[in-house]
């Protein structure tokens, strides 16, 4: 149930609800009165300045609440603005019409002497409808206001994009830059790794033995390594594998094949190089 009634000379909106026990017998009712007064503060919170009209109106057409507070408890039919002939029969008749679909209607028609239009929408639970008016010249206006917002969000982020895609254009940029100077780096490197390593003769060593070496690492560098020399009529020679791949192990190949040459200048076994050579490495290299 729900109405309005003129209490102590104010309007109230009167709401019962009746309570039943779990055997379905009633126990009583449950009421709560709400002052139209109220209710028209928080129409007016959600009303534009541009509204004709705005209010709450039941299925008879009597203004429940209305900006207007002196309209309220009036039938469209009786108020001011009806008998002025500011609201037209068609208009009314076409806002009761409303009244019998639950769902949200928008109505064009002369209202206040000019087009307007009229969105009727229901209130849930409530045998109300809630009424707002606008001129069609501010709806318009409100239109072309959002379409302005909108080209004005569009350059935005049109303009942002464009930004991003340079910032990632020079970021590309340069990132190519440092590749290809990193591939000059190493192709570097890599002509250095080769001239570590002996050169292949072309002729016939003295002890009557034709030596040759080749590398080709995985990537630019690598960790390969092979040497040769004839000295006091004896063939030296190693072929060693640094762990890993790349710039590091190229350096600890290039330690080892100094280190190796500096070692068979003075004649020894293959027990001692190898010793010396590992007690090297152990002194200048802290990574095992």
């Amino acid at each position: 149930l729900a109405g309005k009634i003129q209490m102590n000379g104010n309007w109230v909106m009167t709401n019962a609800v009746s309570l039943y026990d779990t055997s379905g017998h009633r126990l009583g009712e449950f009421w709560v009165d709400i002052p139209i007064g109220y209710v028209s503060e928080i129409l007016n919170t959600y009303q534009s300045e541009n509204d004709i009209f705005g209010g709450l109106i039941n299925d008879r057409g009597v203004v429940i609440s209305c900006s207007d507070t002196a309209v309220n408890g009036l039938a469209l039919e009786k108020t001011d603005a009806y008998r002025d002939g500011k609201y037209s029969d068609a208009w009314c008749r076409k806002v009761r019409e409303c009244f019998n679909k639950n769902e949200k209607s928008i109505i064009k028609d002369e209202v206040f002497g000019q087009t307007a239009y009229t969105f009727v929408i229901p209130v849930l639970n409530y045998p109300f409808k809630l009424l707002i008016v606008k001129p069609e010249g501010h709806m318009y206006k409100a239109a072309y206001k959002l379409r302005k917002v909108h080209w004005i969000i569009l350059s935005g982020a049109t303009l942002l994009i464009f930004l991003c895609l340079i910032y990632i254009y020079r970021i590309i940029k340069k990132k190519n830059r440092e590749k290809h100077q990193m591939e000059a780096e190493l192709n570097i490197a890599a002509s250095i790794q080769q001239r570590i390593l002996p050169f292949n003769p072309t002729a016939p060593l003295d002890i009557r033995l034709d030596v040759y070496g080749f590398q080709r690492p995985a990537k630019s560098v690598g960790g390969d390594l092979y040497d040769f020399i004839v000295k006091d009529d004896n063939l030296y020679f190693c072929i060693g594998d640094v762990s890993g791949k790349g710039v590091p192990a190229a350096m600890v190949m290039s330690e080892v094949s100094s280190l190796y040459r500096n070692i068979i200048r003075q004649p020894m076994d293959v027990q001692e190089i190898m010793t010396r050579l590992n007690r090297a490495l152990m002194e200048h290299g802290d990574d095992s």
